[in-house]
């Protein structure tokens, strides 16, 4: 699925909705990708994920991990796709990541980041971050949607199926300016 096919199925499920929407960290945005409502069909989480495991047939990685519910989704796939295993992070009560059900990683391993949607790459840092800490070679980025207002500069390179580059104002009072 091209660009164009990716954005022309979510236009055609009102997942682009239009407004005034609060992103993580207090940011803004005019936009809201609302992935969940394409993700909701397995048709449609399956072939998302074809299409991102493509990307990194070949990588050696032992393990995909994400963190959203949406992320949850398509790493699952992805990691069908690869024959590897998925885990996810999650926060602990002050909001850090942690592996919690008894998912481990440790210096052996080496991953894939999945993200459903990227806005400002907040996340994706602190997965990255996360897995530094730990050790774990990242080998591959991927989202659905990459919706930062610039490409960001991750190493190795953010890969998406579909990028839109779309302001982010870092108030509410700055977004009803422009």
């Amino acid at each position: 699925m091209q660009d164009e096919a990716v954005l022309a199925l979510l236009t055609s499920m009102d997942a682009i909705l239009e407004g005034e929407f609060e992103l993580r960290k207090g940011k803004w945005s005019k936009l809201y990708i609302e992935l969940g409502k394409a993700l909701q069909f397995p048709d449609i989480s399956s072939d998302f994920g074809e299409q991102l495991s493509s990307k990194y047939y070949g990588k050696d990685a032992t393990a995909i991990v994400s963190n959203s519910p949406s992320g949850i989704v398509l790493g699952q796939e992805i990691a069908k796709q690869l024959e590897i295993k998925h885990i996810y992070i999650e926060k602990d009560e002050k909001e850090n990541p942690i592996l919690k059900r008894g998912f481990e990683l440790n210096s052996d391993d080496s991953v894939i980041i999945v993200d459903d949607v990227v806005s400002t790459g907040n996340s994706i840092k602190e997965m990255q971050s996360f897995l530094k800490k730990k050790n774990v070679e990242v080998k591959g980025i991927c989202c659905v949607i990459d919706r930062a207002e610039k490409p960001l500069k991750t190493t190795p390179a953010l890969k998406s199926l579909l990028a839109l580059r779309l302001p982010v104002y870092a108030s509410l009072a700055e977004l009803k300016k422009d």
